[in-house]
């Protein structure tokens, strides 16, 4: 058959009825977008560190806690010691490095430039390089940071900092809470390569660190603050090596932090951003079950679309049974007229395909500023993407197309002559394809109501806590001198006290809403032979009081004489064993890293992290160089001139640091940005898909009311309403729409309840969300059929019997 004249034929019959043509190829468009951006996004995920040359060889050491008859304490994190030790006593691993975030963040400057704050800052050693295939644009990747108060930069630092890359030799000035002010020189430049779970800005040389805290840091083993990378040797499984690691704890940590205690395992760098849920991790890691999940709605979303496909073309095979007759008398064979309509799919697909692409790119470069999530495709799968482009597009030809080409080829010429297509076989298997839609919409619709009155139960939680109308100033300790800071906080704080407005001024390391940064083993002095691992915050003597935290036992702290002190929450409590708060009150523990403390007081648990984790058992202690934030409490309504007088109250005490503020209000909203994130890219797909099913639903009640104005003729002459035609017809559509949500209503029951146990603090199953999803199911697909049904429903009676 000749193509140009198929295309011709094919246009005729575009021409005639246009909209059944429009919607298939924007739902066919619309579903295409929307699967390339959940295809691209699970490739992005899925590809974090895989750029590495030996990704499978390479694996984090991750450090367990044992605890008596608690879970045990899991970290990213492990002792200093322990990477230099495993080389040295497993020939199968080849070699190790250790990186250590900076607390807090560095200031860098550079000459007599404004300083500038900088995050993701590691002391690190020049392994990194070695293991991890970071491009290094200058510097000896050998070498990079084995020297005294080196650092490497990445390309963006140092366009920054030097407005070029060319900066290899060049100075500047970094203070950090590690070591205080130091001059650094600047021996590599690295380009930062994406995605990856240690994303940098920083590197500075391990022996600083070390220069800094005392060479014995070298042989600690009870400092778990060190991210420890190994590289096996081809071959090697880690069953092997995790099997002598009792031995290789026992030799190092002996009674005190023995493999009784104590367990490693190895866990492989490539599985660390889908699969690591653990503590202190570098960064927040995605998670393997919402990118799957996502990657099935989008081959839903592209489904849907094919069915619409499917249905509307199905549904024109008795409108285009005269033409097929017509067609089959002038000697089109059965293979001719299949062709036919598989080339005005093809044609359809190919124009969908198009503006699918066009959409897709669009949706990628939106998607950061409206949903939160960046994307940064490599070229390699940009071309990889165009190279599957080909075999998509006969599959969505064959998928789409096939099943109506052959249907409307089958309608038998004499009765097609006479108006008659003899193709109700059919509709059980179209009615199947609509339920089917409904049964993914009603998911979807489902789903989103409950992923919505979870995250709104976690932000409408209240804190237990009060931080209304407060301000928070980050004051980082940047001073080599821990005595020094202390009293130059402490007259800040004076300072902003005396600001007309303020009525209240604490000072704490952490702030509520997010995650607590300091943890470590204990012991209750009368029990020394169990070590437990608990959460620390310092705070000074107003924190608590500021808070407004309701004390169950004992006393707030006092003033500085209070050092020896300690607080404890509710889990804390439970985690030491005591039956009731006044019970604690003058016990001794010893924290290590600090010293054996007394028990003063006991405060009810409150939410100082996201809601999706457990409250932590924590312990308020009086530690005034760990102190980072003022939390300021005002009634200023003159924001901007409330803000100038705050600066220069910071900057007549701390002039080396640039002016850091938030409003606590912005903090919170912010605790829950991973549900929040996934449920803005889950709320645009379940719209993308309930709108191509029920635009499907539009060009199949059209077909409908055409077919049947002759029934709606005879009825109204009989007497019939118009209410009574549109409940008639849509009654057959409703009843399709009600049983894809029954199919659906078990499955969301079992996968919502299932994602709500994974919060510690979630809603109880809504089951009156199953009756909302079914009626608003309804509800959509009444009203985008009311239009035809209404037009239906006004047929002049005379007219149609006429024309019958």
């Amino acid at each position: 058959m000749n193509v140009t004249r198929t295309l011709i034929i094919s246009l005729r019959n575009f021409k005639k009825n246009p909209s059944i043509y429009l919607l298939n190829i924007f739902g066919l468009s619309v579903g295409i977008a929307a699967f390339l951006f959940i295809v691209s996004y699970a490739h992005y995920e899925n590809a974090y560190d895989q750029f590495h040359e030996n990704i499978n060889q390479l694996y984090r050491v991750n450090h367990i806690v044992k605890q008596d008859g608690k879970d045990p304490y899991v970290a990213a994190a492990t002792f200093p010691k322990v990477g230099p030790a495993l080389v040295h006593e497993f020939s199968q691993i080849e070699a190790s490095f250790r990186v250590m975030e900076s607390w807090h963040g560095v200031v860098a400057q550079v000459d007599k430039q404004d300083p500038i704050e900088h995050e993701r800052v590691f002391f690190a050693e020049t392994g990194l390089f070695e293991l991890f295939s970071f491009p290094l644009l200058a510097g000896d990747r050998k070498s990079v940071l084995d020297h005294l108060h080196t650092a490497a930069i990445s390309k963006e630092i140092a366009i920054k900092h030097f407005g070029t890359t060319d900066c290899i030799g060049e100075h500047i000035t970094i203070r950090s809470a590690v070591n205080g002010s130091q001059v650094y020189e600047v021996t590599g430049v690295f380009n930062q390569p994406l995605p990856t779970h240690v994303e940098v800005n920083i590197l500075l040389s391990f022996s600083s660190l070390l220069h800094a805290w005392g060479q014995e840091i070298d042989q600690n083993w009870s400092w778990f603050d060190f991210v420890t990378y190994v590289q096996l040797s081809e071959g090697t499984l880690p069953e092997s090596l995790e099997n002598q690691f009792p031995a290789f704890i026992d030799k190092h940590g002996g009674e005190r932090m023995g493999s009784d205690k104590l367990s490693f395992d190895l866990f492989p760098v490539a599985d660390i951003h889908l699969q690591s849920k653990v503590n202190q991790e570098i960064t927040t890691n995605g998670d393997a079950a919402s990118v799957k999940f996502l990657f099935i709605i989008g081959v839903f979303i592209l489904l849907i679309a094919w069915v619409n496909y499917i249905n509307l073309y199905s549904a024109q095979a008795s409108e285009r049974a005269k033409d097929v007759g017509i067609r089959k008398a002038l000697g089109s064979s059965h293979r001719n007229l299949i062709t036919l309509y598989l080339i005005e799919s093809g044609w359809i697909n190919l124009i969908s395909m198009a503006f699918g692409f066009a959409g897709f790119l669009i949706i990628q470069n939106l998607s950061e500023t409206y949903l939160g999530i960046a994307i940064n495709l490599q070229q390699a799968f940009m071309l990889k993407l165009l190279w599957w482009v080909l075999p998509f597009y006969l599959l969505s030809i064959l998928v789409s197309g096939l099943y109506p080409s052959i249907l409307i080829a089958k309608v038998k010429t004499l009765q097609a002559l006479k108006g008659h297509s003899n193709l109700s076989s059919n509709a059980t298997f179209r009615k199947a394809l609509v339920v089917f839609q409904f049964m993914i919409s009603g998911f979807m619709i489902g789903a989103t109501l409950i992923i919505f009155n979870q995250l709104k139960f976690m932000n409408e939680q209240p804190l237990g806590v009060d931080v209304s109308e407060t301000m928070v100033l980050e004051v980082p300790n940047y001073s080599e001198n821990t005595l020094t800071y202390a009293n130059a906080l402490r007259t800040l704080q004076s300072k902003i006290e005396n600001i007309a407005g303020v009525v209240q001024v604490s000072a704490s390391s952490d702030l509520v809403g997010s995650t607590i940064g300091w943890r470590g083993s204990s012991v209750l002095i009368h029990q020394p032979q169990e070590r437990l691992m608990i959460y620390k915050i310092t705070v000074d003597e107003e924190h608590l009081s500021y808070l407004k935290t309701n004390f169950l036992a004992g006393r707030n702290f006092f003033d500085e004489g209070d050092s020896l002190s300690v607080i404890l929450n509710e889990q804390a409590l439970k985690l030491y064993g005591f039956n009731d708060a006044e019970a604690a009150i003058n016990e001794q523990i010893f924290f290590a890293g600090v010293d054996t403390l007394r028990v003063i007081g006991v405060i009810q648990d409150y939410f100082q992290e996201s809601l999706k984790e457990t409250i932590k058992p924590t312990a308020f202690l009086r530690i005034d160089h760990e102190l980072k934030y003022l939390s300021i409490r005002h009634n200023r309504l003159d924001h901007e001139v409330f803000l100038a007088d705050i600066e220069q109250g910071f900057r007549s005490i701390f002039p080396e640091l640039p002016f850091s503020y938030h409003f606590m209000s912005e903090l919170l909203e912010h605790r829950h940005g991973t549900e929040i994130a996934f449920n803005q890219l889950f709320n645009a797909f379940s719209a993308i898909a309930v709108i191509i099913s029920f635009l499907g639903l539009l060009g199949l009640t059209h077909f409908v009311a055409s077919k049947r104005k002759k029934e709606v003729g005879i009825r109204k002459v009989l007497g019939a309403t118009i209410g009574g035609v549109i409940f008639l017809i849509f009654k057959d559509f409703g009843k399709l729409v009600i049983t894809g949500n029954m199919i659906a209503l078990p499955i969301l029951w079992y996968l919502g309840a299932d994602w709500l146990d994974k919060f510690s603090f979630h809603i109880h199953f809504p089951w009156q969300m199953l009756v909302t999803t079914v009626v608003f199911s309804v509800l959509l697909a009444f009203v985008f059929s009311f239009t035809n049904m209404l037009k239906l429903g006004r047929t002049n009676p005379v007219e149609v019997l006429k024309n019958e």
